[in-house]
């Protein structure tokens, strides 16, 4: 903790702020995912005790070198609707520093709301599904005209089969002339029944998934354990079945379903239950098992749904659309890698394909000219198709944007505070989307000093009254690239 003169004699506070936008899961053993990049300073050293590498987002707190900067600014606080409601106030109203030694005092406050943000006139936009920051997507759905739509993909999506999520599935997936089917949890290849792999036991099986990729099937079991449920996942190349090692054994309190799709040497593979684990499978000379479960977590399960991935690819530009094939249960969300080789963000299209009670599936239709078509065959609940186009232009990102926070001053109940120190800042957001992004502090609402992430920042003079961050994201050329913030950790120090 910063030293601070006659610590002894004043009132201090410590009031940890965490804006969590994403609740990853703990995977280890295989995980080769990189972790969310918690951008801090380049001459930070975490310890062991300061960083928890099975959690980065729930237990960064790094402890770096100092800057101190004067300041003589006194502000008037300024009025916020909102912010009585942002930040947790003292949970006791006894006067801090009245027992004996003055220990400081220790808060926590989680904000998963975007009441947090100034966000009416922003261009960043706050995804209330997935908890992130991004710039704006650039999307159209208009009615397919018919000479948009093939034969082929109309048969396809036709075909496509849509369960309840409760139900006893039925499903049906061909390569070619090849077939693979299920009733229930049976399953049969080509009209013949299909032995059910070691260790999978029928009177266990509580939900059975299929999907086609290229090449090759995946098949996914959500088996009964005791009072709570476990998935396995396989392959299967027409002859035989090979399971597919995940980092860590999927398990749940609710039962879950599986879904996949992609390439045969590059899928992905969600459970989707209560809390959605994810991996994104790459396979070669070495298989990787990838965990991307951030990008899922509750408020994006939004109860559970059979997820079918689209994977749409041109040179360094990979996107990933995930569609539910579960009855009046739409959802479409959208993966990017900002040109990398992962994946960096996500969104939900909280708008398309329709409300509950509607039921949509998706199919690539073409990517060109700066732009990606997908075919959309949607189905009310009376049963009425509505064939679409959904076109994704990427985000409108041609001018920089800003966005500002709600005042941190709304935290002083009945006088103001003197905030003398901000420590363990830091960012979750890839490399590629660092260089896009400025963090920036304010005392006054109109001077802005950029925060020094990863190190403690000390003020010769208390700043007093209200207190500001902003996000400041640049233009870009490449329409298929945003920054995405999936959380912001700050600590900050106060005096009364």
């Amino acid at each position: 903790m910063p030293h601070f003169p006659s610590l002894a004699r004043k009132l201090f506070f410590i009031f940890i702020i965490v804006i969590v936008f994403a609740i990853p899961l703990s995977l280890s053993v295989l995980d080769c995912a990189p972790s969310p990049v918690l951008d801090q300073s380049p001459s930070l050293t975490a310890t062991a005790d300061s960083v928890n590498s099975a959690d980065p987002v729930n237990s960064i707190n790094p402890v770096g070198p100092s800057v101190t900067i004067g300041s003589s600014a006194t502000i008037e606080s300024v009025a916020s609707s909102a912010s009585s409601s942002v930040f947790v106030s003292p949970a006791s109203s006894e006067p801090a520093g009245s027992s004996e030694t003055d220990e400081p005092q220790y808060f926590s406050s989680f904000a998963y709301s975007s009441v947090n943000f100034y966000l009416e006139d922003s261009a960043i936009r706050f995804d209330n599904d997935l908890r992130g920051l991004s710039f704006y997507p650039d999307v159209e759905t208009r009615a397919a005209a018919s000479r948009e739509l093939d034969a082929a993909a109309k048969k396809y999506l036709s075909e496509f089969k849509l369960n309840p999520i409760d139900g006893s599935f039925s499903d049906r997936r061909c390569l070619g002339d090849n077939c693979l089917e299920q009733e229930g949890p049976a399953l049969s290849y080509n009209g013949e029944p299909l032995a059910l792999p070691a260790g999978v036991k029928e009177a266990d099986i509580a939900v059975v998934s299929i999907a086609a990729l290229k090449k090759i099937w995946l098949i996914g079991f959500t088996l009964q354990d005791g009072e709570n449920y476990r998935g396995r996942a396989f392959s299967f190349d027409g002859r035989t079945m090979a399971e597919i090692i995940l980092p860590a054994p999927v398990t749940s309190r609710y039962r879950g379903i599986f879904g996949f799709g992609g390439e045969d040497n590059d899928f992905l593979v969600l459970y989707s239950a209560d809390q959605g684990t994810a991996y994104r499978i790459k396979t070669g000379q070495f298989t990787e098992a990838i965990n991307i479960s951030r990008f899922f977590n509750i408020r994006g399960q939004s109860a559970s749904f059979k997820a079918e991935a689209i994977k749409v690819a041109s040179g360094r530009e990979v996107d990933w659309y995930i569609f539910s094939s579960t009855l009046s249960r739409p959802r479409l969300l959208k993966l990017w890698q900002n040109r990398t080789t992962e994946i960096v963000g996500a969104i939900s299209f909280e708008n398309f394909p329709g409300s509950q009670g509607t039921s949509a599936v998706f199919k690539k239709l073409s990517f060109g000219s700066g732009e990606i078509r997908l075919a959309a065959l949607v189905r009310d609940g009376s049963g009425r198709d509505d064939w679409q186009i959904f076109a994704d232009r990427g985000f409108k990102n041609n001018s920089s944007a800003s966005l500002l926070t709600v005042p941190l001053g709304s935290l002083a109940e009945g006088g103001q505070f003197r905030i003398v120190s901000i420590a363990h800042s830091a960012l979750e957001v890839d490399a590629s989307g660092r260089a896009a992004v400025k963090w920036l502090f304010s005392s006054d609402h109109d001077n802005w000093r950029a925060v020094p992430l990863g190190r403690n920042l000390e003020f010769e003079i208390p700043l007093t009254g209200s207190y500001f961050f902003r996000l400041d994201f640049s233009a870009a050329s490449d329409k298929f690239f945003s920054p995405f913030i999936g959380a912001i950790f700050f600590d900050y120090y106060f005096q009364k």
